[in-house]
């Protein structure tokens, strides 16, 4: 299982991800699709000042709705959209961790290790391990 938390915007990589969608199908994973972000302008980081400190600027951004749902339902998982903080948490409690072995997971101490290790650069986040 694997839980995709995006704006589903293709920005990176060399797979499109209905291609990707494809993969995982063929390999029974799961994959749940969880809309993040606003449509329009919001802040965003864009650069890194020598201190450390990240510039944010207003930019455009959107959601790519129809691609996070048909990933989901090519591979069995559903799509959710997530508007605020609490309504991801709501998702991942109750919708996500009780559809599958998400919880199991979870627990495991491969679980727990890797649950907590990921890497951002703006807008994309990856495992190390990817």
């Amino acid at each position: 299982m694997v839980v995709l938390l995006t704006d589903g915007v293709n920005n990176t990589g060399s797979v499109q991800p209905i291609d990707a969608a494809h993969i995982a199908e063929a390999l029974g994973v799961r994959v749940y699709t969880i809309g993040v972000g606003t449509r329009g302008k919001a802040l965003s980081p864009v650069a890194r000042y020598p201190n450390g400190q990240y510039k944010f600027e207003y930019v455009d951004v959107d959601l790519d709705e129809p691609t996070m749902q048909e990933i989901a339902k090519h591979t069995g998982g559903k799509y959710f959209r997530a508007t605020d903080e609490k309504r991801l948490r709501e998702i991942t409690r109750r919708s996500i961790s009780s559809s599958g072995p998400a919880s199991k997971w979870s627990n495991s101490p491969a679980g727990k290790r890797n649950s907590t290790r990921s890497h951002c650069s703006g807008r994309a986040c990856s495992s190390p391990d990817s």
